[in-house]
């Protein structure tokens, strides 16, 4: 009975790994080039520095923990507390919704234009509340979960999987569809990208050569068949991603409380 207690603990672990591993992918992408996308140009926007925005998040995190932390507490005395796996659903069901509420402030946006800082705001907002109901909850139950011949090793497994997702974030960042820079830069070389990547326009050999010279796709980027060509279908990607993440855990939160074999 105890070894079969360390193979489901260990298999309970190793989900919490993957779980962790897609958030972090899907939360860490190029943040700076998002600024530079949606900061509108406006009188407040312009005295914000990228370096200085990214500081909201900071800012959030360090203000929402103690709300967090004061909600499960009173959760826990009315007996409502929800277990490990199931906040972990909600953290992802959070990342969700952040780029869901991202991915409708630019759509239809044209390249080149900016919308306003409440949407980064709002994405920053709700990936904050997902972040605390994953990485904290997500590390301690590795620590608790893991036999003791292998705390040290699940645990540095845990943060090795930090490191593959940021990997997998520059990765999927890759995704992000060419805008104004690369219009621009294209131009500047005599090549009319917006019209090769609409179709209207073929693009020669010279011309190809010349664009992967200077680091410029000719071509929409795809993910599993889907053509990415603006930035609306790019958020969705992650908002698929991770509602799926969620929903399967959410599904399966139930057996994986029975095989933590109580502990919380």
């Amino acid at each position: 009975m105890f070894t079969g207690m360390l193979h489901t603990h260990k298999l309970v672990v190793s989900l919490f790994l993957i779980i962790y591993l897609i958030k972090t992918a899907l939360l860490v992408l190029n943040k700076h080039q998002l600024l530079d996308t949606f900061i509108k140009k406006t009188k407040v926007a312009e005295m914000i520095i990228s370096t200085l925005f990214l500081l909201t998040g900071i800012y959030l995190a360090v203000n929402s923990g103690n709300t967090g932390a004061w909600l499960w507490v009173k959760l826990c005395n009315a007996g409502k507390e929800p277990g490990s796996p199931l906040k972990m659903a909600m953290g992802l069901f959070l990342l969700s919704l952040g780029y869901l509420v991202i991915a409708f402030g630019v759509k239809g946006v044209e390249p080149g234009v900016k919308v306003g800082m409440f949407w980064l705001t709002t994405l920053y907002l709700l990936h904050t509340f997902g972040e605390l109901c994953l990485s904290p909850i997500g590390l301690s139950m590795v620590a608790k979960l893991a036999p003791l011949r292998f705390a040290s090793l699940l645990m540095g497994t845990w943060f090795l999987a930090n490191s593959a997702s940021n990997k997998f974030a520059g990765t999927l960042s890759s995704l992000y569809p060419p805008g104004q820079g690369e219009f621009k830069a294209a131009a500047e070389k005599g090549v009319d990208l917006p019209g090769i990547l609409n179709g209207s326009v073929t693009a020669t050999a010279d011309q190809i050569k010349i664009l992967a010279d200077a680091g410029i796709p000719h071509a929409f980027p795809q993910f599993l068949g889907m053509q990415i060509s603006n930035l609306y279908d790019f958020f969705m990607i992650f908002v698929i991603m991770s509602a799926a993440a969620s929903v399967i855990l959410f599904i399966i939160y139930r057996w994986l409380i029975k095989m933590m074999h109580g502990v919380h």
